[in-house]
């Protein structure tokens, strides 16, 4: 580039600055503080508070989904499909037989459910908003709407994290 400049006088050099001076200014104050501060000592971007609060609302709401033979439903015929989807994609078999995945369900079902925690709320957020948001449309079609507006809840609260 300094060779293009070094054929110009020094007014064209001139109305060039003048093009490019008191431009905008950024405020760069809060991510300097961000970066000097010490290690380790780094405030949170998020009240801690509020996350919790939420992550709380999350973990109860889950535990009630759970005690609900409504959504309980919704979530093994949704299991029961992704099951059988996955068989088939395996297996390379068009139609598996509904009787065959029942039975390979049925092992998977026996291992236990993960615990919930603040932890896995925040790493498994997206697939969880996936999962739900794909239950919610077949409770939709079913015309659940009291279990579909608890699942867009739910799902509004695990997008605020």
């Amino acid at each position: 580039m300094k060779h293009l400049l070094n054929n110009l006088t020094e007014n064209e050099k001139n109305a060039i600055r003048e093009q490019h001076e008191g431009g905008m200014k950024v405020n760069t104050d809060r991510f300097k503080k961000l970066m000097e501060s010490k290690s380790g000592n780094v405030k949170p971007l998020i009240a801690e508070k509020f996350t919790k609060e939420l992550i709380d609302e999350i973990i109860k709401m889950d535990r009630e989904f759970n005690n609900d033979p409504t959504y309980v439903e919704y979530e093994k015929k949704y299991a029961f499909n992704k099951f059988k989807n996955m068989m088939k994609d395996s297996m390379g078999i068009e139609d598996v037989p509904d009787e065959m995945v029942e039975m390979m369900f049925e092992l998977a079902s026996g291992i236990s459910k993960q615990e919930i925690t603040p932890e896995t709320v925040v790493l498994h957020k997206d697939g969880v908003i996936k999962t739900v948001s794909e239950i919610s449309e077949m409770a939709e079609k079913d015309g659940k709407i009291e279990l579909v507006e608890k699942l867009k809840k739910f799902i509004g609260l695990l997008q605020q994290i």
